[in-house]
């Protein structure tokens, strides 16, 4: 082994060391977990209200890093006024092209996603279908 090749090993050690031992890189394992129930759904065809039985789903933000997790996948999310918001889109490749849009207010807590769809007689422009609305709380983990 040559001193080159120690020192590297030595080094890559040391900064491995660091990075994880690092108060900066423990306020990226800061993360808020929330329970969202889904109430009320919009209708956009007949501009409508129904009512929901109250459904529960899990949303987590990571505020450090700009992230959010839900139904198992984390991608990062944009900030617009005092809302977090962030999208996904179906392959639109194979119809029907599906795009569903989700918010959540920080200050009131109201999640709310929209569903729309490209409609085929308008351009393929994006056409509102529902907008499920709910209210967030802070949840903890058992363990």
């Amino acid at each position: 082994m040559t001193y080159n090749s120690s020192m590297k090993k030595l080094l890559l050690v040391i900064f491995l060391f660091l990075s994880i031992n690092n108060p900066i890189s423990a306020a990226y394992d800061d993360k808020v977990n929330l329970t969202c129930t889904l109430y009320e759904t919009f209708h956009w065809d007949d501009l409508t209200t129904s009512k929901l039985k109250p459904e529960d789903v899990s949303l987590v933000i990571h505020p450090e890093l700009g992230t959010y997790t839900f139904k198992g996948a984390t991608h990062f999310y944009f900030e617009v006024g005092n809302e977090i918001q962030f999208s996904y889109n179906s392959n639109c490749s194979d119809l029907p092209c599906m795009k569903t849009d989700y918010s959540l207010d920080r200050t009131s807590a109201v999640y709310q996603y929209t569903l729309s769809y490209k409609d085929l007689t308008t351009n393929n422009k994006w056409k509102k279908a529902l907008t499920h609305k709910g209210k967030c709380k802070i949840t903890e983990n058992l363990f």
